[in-house]
């Protein structure tokens, strides 16, 4: 009887056990499938985000994007700084020549765009100690420019300095002068002998070039009257024409003379 007693307990003792065993693996299902509905519903409401790297769009895109943050449609001052590319003189144009600085291929991509869609203007002796340095220490620099406009309260000395810097500028393709410049000279035959060295160092460099024809450099020279008589919108044109019309004839004399220098 005793036997039977601890028999019976035996098999009554172990059915709450499975019970238990039971409870414990249908939770343990439960809390998965719990966690894998969670897991689908954030997956749904919070798709996972992929990064997309600006380097990942085409070149083509790539170029249209640097030339909406580096091209402005005016004359841009250069200046000599520590860091030009997060120069104030470039950043006040709306530009954001940082970009410049994020790798080595957008700096590639993106330099000639800067320096070689932008009109860079020269209008006062102390422009001129900033060119010298920049002109000088980025040569490479220097060798996209293509256009410059120049118009300042001259002396010989800056005039000489300032045309010779540009003789780096193998791109050149349009050079501005205004008449505070060119009228430092007494005649055209004078302007056309110190502008001289420049425009036949700019002729050379395009006769060299064998994949695209030849240009005719004078006509990137373009020869400005008085700043606040083309500017200026109350003044009377018994003022501007008389400039227009000394300035025409002036730059004709000078180019002409100048295209006789061709070899």
């Amino acid at each position: 009887m005793a036997a039977l007693r601890r028999k019976h307990k035996t098999k009554s003792g172990s059915a709450p056990g499975k019970r238990r065993a039971r409870t414990r693996k249908s939770t343990s299902a439960n809390k998965q499938a719990s966690n894998t509905a969670d897991s689908t519903t954030r997956t749904v409401d919070h798709p996972e985000e992929k990064s997309f790297r600006f380097l990942d769009l085409p070149t083509e895109i790539r170029l249209r994007v640097y030339e909406h943050l580096l091209v402005v449609n005016t004359s841009l001052k250069l200046r000599p700084e520590r860091k030009p590319y997060t120069n104030v003189s470039y950043t006040k144009y709306g530009l954001q020549p940082s970009i410049i600085a994020t790798c080595q291929l957008i700096y590639l991509e993106a330099v000639p765009i800067l320096y070689g869609r932008n009109e860079f203007q020269v209008t006062d002796w102390m422009e001129i100690c900033g060119v010298y340095p920049i002109l000088n220490r980025y040569r490479e620099h220097a060798n996209r420019i293509t256009a410059v406009h120049l118009d300042f309260d001259p002396r010989e000395a800056h005039i000489r300095e300032v045309l010779s810097l540009l003789k780096g500028c193998k791109a050149l393709s349009k050079l501005t002068i205004g008449r505070a410049v060119w009228s430092y000279y007494q005649d055209a035959q004078a302007f056309a002998k110190a502008i001289g060295p420049l425009i036949r160092t700019l002729h050379k460099s395009q006769q060299k070039k064998q994949d695209v024809k030849p240009r005719d450099v004078l006509d990137g020279l373009y020869l400005q009257g008085w700043t606040f008589l083309r500017t200026g919108n109350d003044v009377s044109h018994a003022l501007k024409d008389p400039d227009a019309r000394e300035t025409a004839h002036f730059a004709n004399k000078a180019k002409n003379m100048l295209r006789s220098t061709f070899k």
